[in-house]
């Protein structure tokens, strides 16, 4: 794998997130790439509720995915937390463009929780990308 520039030093990166996944054992040899970076960014997102960062950063910023958490687990819940999803990477994180076509969260009451997929485009990676995960409840 190439490493790029903005992997060996900060000066002309354009973001800069906090790495949620940091440890002892997970701390790389240089910087992440920019995927890692809109990966780290979607994260720290959808895990912030509006108020947790307080009044030295954006009293807005975060999801309202806590909201939820006492909901049944249900296609309407589902439909209502993916419009907030939108909403807010829309909102927070500016460097990826959403696919709305594939971007889903669905119910699921085997998890029991939900399955969320986020699929988007970046201008410093050519191809689509996309995440998947599940949030439990």
């Amino acid at each position: 794998m190439r490493v790029t520039n903005y992997q060996l030093k900060l000066s002309g990166a354009t973001w800069i997130d906090v790495n949620p996944n940091f440890g002892k054992d997970s701390l790389p040899d240089r910087l992440p790439n920019q995927l890692a970076i809109t990966n780290c960014s979607l994260y720290n997102l959808l895990n912030c509720a509006p108020g947790q960062r307080a009044r030295t950063f954006q009293p807005t910023y975060g999801s309202l995915w806590l909201a939820f958490i006492h909901e049944p687990i249900l296609d309407n819940t589902a439909a209502k937390m993916e419009s907030m999803m939108i909403d807010s990477i829309e909102r927070w994180v500016p460097q990826i463009i959403l696919d709305h076509a594939s971007t889903r969260i669905q119910a699921d009451t085997q998890i029991p929780g939900y399955r969320v997929r986020i699929a988007f485009s970046t201008p410093f990676v050519n191809d689509p990308q996309q995440v998947k995960f599940e949030v439990s409840v």
